[in-house]
């Protein structure tokens, strides 16, 4: 299964709408998954036109997107059990707030930060795909593609590019 995970798009309010290049990255994904701060509601739909999506709020969401959606997910995908979350609920240090809050969780998605990630801390993955549109602190803007295989993770990779 072909996962395309996504965070920060912040669209309409910082960009007008999802790059090109955005959309073609996700291509042939099976399921977008979405870590927040989508800003408006149109953006899950346009991203629903090339794959189902789980999605869930961030701190600058819309009223009406942000009520729509919880602050965290759990899920199975392939076996493996999936958390996601933007992250801004976490008191203290993120990473350690994101592992001891989500102690099930194989895999930790979030974002909030805009900053690609990727660690593994005692048998959990973290990993925030960054932002494809708001770069803070990094000289790329980013989302994640990973691919699953018989129940395990066969692929992670950072889609990156310097400019929009």
């Amino acid at each position: 299964m072909n996962l395309g995970i996504v965070s920060d798009t912040h669209i309409p309010d910082i960009i007008g709408e999802i790059p090109d290049w955005i959309i073609s990255g996700l291509a042939n994904c099976d399921l977008i998954i979405h870590a927040g701060d989508i800003t408006g509601s149109e953006v899950l739909a346009e991203l629903k036109e090339i794959a189902p999506v789980k999605a869930v709020q961030g701190n600058c969401d819309e009223t009406d997107l942000a009520e729509s959606l919880k602050l965290s997910r759990q899920f199975e995908i392939e076996g493996e059990n999936i958390t996601l979350t933007h992250g801004h609920i976490i008191q203290g240090e993120l990473i350690t707030g994101l592992t001891y809050s989500f102690p099930d969780a194989d895999m930790i998605i979030f974002g909030h930060t805009h900053n690609a990630f990727r660690q593994e801390i005692e048998g959990q993955l973290l990993l925030n795909p960054g932002s494809p549109t708001v770069r803070k602190r990094k000289n790329f803007y980013s989302f994640a593609r990973v691919e699953l295989k018989a129940g395990k993770i066969a692929d992670i990779r950072f889609v990156k590019r310097n400019r929009m």
